[in-house]
């Protein structure tokens, strides 16, 4: 395991019973998924599904819903994770023995089991090879089968960078993706694919709340290598704070959804 993964990992164990309570942005981005998941479920394959990083279980929940009695595997790096969405699909998990928790990282996905549809909902920006993980997904679905993910993409934190360049510290937003790049990366290697773009905008009652719900959904781990100091911070946080002078923090997010199939 990489060393960017092994941190990557526990912070979102570390998080696990907090996060629930602070990514209304992700549960926008679920929604969204789970969205098109109802156009595609009616033309599915027979087969098994997977997602890759259930986190909570927010998005595990509306697939068993609506995909069952198919085998269903809900997989994600962080054991205390999985812990949590056990527990979110315990009422379903009661009446089907079609379901499935597995301890994964995407990246070291197996080829010996294959799938009618890959799910993921914003992980695959934690990836350390984007694309020889595509790759891996690829192989792991049967033909005809589907990769339906989410992820976050350049542009978003727009006002975080914006005022980090005023303050003058470095902004520890990890690089994004533009769209364009990932949407050819993603067409390099599967035989087609749709693309969705989605800018989801969320309020927060200030400049240190909005630093507490990074920590508290684990989001917060710096993969890129920058760095600020204690002080630097502070003195982002007032700064912040005075200039939204008791205004809401508005923040951007930039998703991209995109639907990959596999034809042969």
């Amino acid at each position: 395991m990489k060393k960017e993964t092994s941190r990557i990992e526990a912070n979102f164990s570390r998080a696990a019973r907090t996060y629930d309570s602070f990514a209304r942005m992700q549960k926008r981005a679920v929604d969204l998924l789970l969205e098109h998941l109802e156009g595609a479920s009616s033309g599915l394959r027979d087969g098994a599904v997977l997602e890759l990083g259930c986190g909570t279980g927010q998005m595990s929940y509306g697939i068993a819903q609506s995909l069952r009695p198919r085998r269903l595997v809900f997989s994600d790096i962080s054991p205390a994770m999985i812990q949590i969405c056990k527990e979110r699909l315990s009422v379903i998990t009661g009446e089907s023995k079609g379901i499935y928790f597995q301890v994964l990282d995407a990246e070291r996905l197996s080829e010996t089991e294959v799938y009618a549809l890959i799910l993921s909902g914003l992980t695959v920006q934690w990836f350390n090879d984007f694309q020889s993980t595509l790759q891996r997904i690829y192989k792991a679905l049967l033909p005809g089968g589907e990769f339906i993910f989410t992820c976050l993409v350049h542009g978003s934190f727009a006002q975080w960078y914006s005022v980090c360049d005023e303050v003058g510290v470095p902004c520890t937003a990890n690089a994004l993706l533009k769209s364009k790049e990932m949407v050819r990366q993603v067409g390099a290697v599967f035989d087609k694919l749709e693309y969705f773009s989605e800018t989801i905008e969320i309020d927060y009652p200030s400049a240190a709340y909005f630093f507490r719900s990074l920590k508290c959904t684990g989001t917060n781990v710096q993969i890129d290598g920058v760095r600020i100091t204690a002080s630097q911070m502070r003195r982002l946080i007032r700064f912040w704070d005075r200039r939204l002078d008791g205004r809401v923090l508005n923040m951007t997010y930039c998703v991209d959804l995109i639907r990959a199939k596999k034809i042969l």
